[in-house]
């Protein structure tokens, strides 16, 4: 039971002394792919390690990184995370501190589904793995861009429901694995929080015939399949039905109405 020896591990300095970040433009439209630049001003003293990886984060989805740009930046290379909802971008070569106080710019293309989307950065050294990457701070990164915000505004519209779509708009579910099941597949915007979504199913009637979905969601890109089955677990006679996609939040009700098709 006697400690004979006794190790301690310090992190080494930061990798930045500071890391500013601002993204332009501050307010795009809700709900479209928008174009944004990422500006990084590092400042790195002779007591900081430098950095290789830019990343930002992407609530919603990055259509695409198209460039980078920094004074002494000979190549780099884009990463798009798992899920699309972050990228990196590895520099060569890494900043070190003849870079202190040069911008980087990063040109990306992007969705924003929520009024006050955070695109979140870090700057890491890939060649220390187990060190945590330094987090970004908002503010003045280049005096021609008038932002200091990575939090991106959106024209306020009613419309919660976007870009719905039904695919395929007739489908067979006989089981036979070709068109088995239709996919619902829309935009839930600027909700601040999870609120009621329903996708349903009625006859021509207007009977509910299929709940689709009917719990809470939050903003993003929602995609529900039906199987053709009815509330009773039974496929329905063929024929045209009419759906219902509808949401409930704080501004009120938004819904989109459609017809598909069944047929065997």
């Amino acid at each position: 039971g006697e400690l004979n020896f006794l190790e301690f591990s310090a992190t080494k300095p930061p990798l930045a002394a500071e890391a500013i970040a601002e993204i332009w433009p501050p307010e795009v439209p809700l709900g479209e792919v928008s174009s944004f630049t990422y500006l990084i001003r590092p400042t790195i003293l002779g007591e900081n390690s430098g950095f290789d990886q830019i990343e930002v984060e992407t609530p919603f989805g990055v259509a695409g990184v198209d460039s980078v740009k920094a004074t002494g930046l000979t190549d780099y290379t884009v990463q798009i995370g798992p899920d699309s909802t972050s990228f990196s971008v590895q520099l060569s070569p890494p900043r070190g501190v003849g870079d202190s106080g040069s911008v980087i710019e990063i040109f990306y293309r992007a969705p924003v589904l929520r009024y006050g989307t955070a695109f979140r950065g870090w700057v890491r050294d890939t060649t220390r793995p187990a060190e945590l990457p330094q987090p970004l701070n908002q503010g003045n990164a280049a005096d021609e861009v008038l932002s200091e915000v990575l939090t991106v505004r959106t024209s306020i519209s009613n419309e919660l429901l976007t870009r719905l779509d039904v695919d395929p708009p007739v489908f067979s579910p006989n089981g036979d694995g070709r068109n088995d099941v239709a996919t619902f597949t829309f935009d839930l915007l600027q909700v601040t929080g999870a609120v009621p979504l329903q996708v349903e199913v009625y006859d021509m009637a207007g009977r509910r015939v299929a709940v689709v979905h009917d719990r809470e969601a939050r903003s993003g890109e929602m995609a529900f399949d039906w199987n053709g089955r009815n509330l009773s677990g039974e496929l329905v006679p063929p024929g045209m039905y009419v759906y219902r996609v509808s949401v409930e939040a704080e501004k009120g009700v938004d819904q989109h109405i459609g017809t598909i098709g069944v047929v065997y």
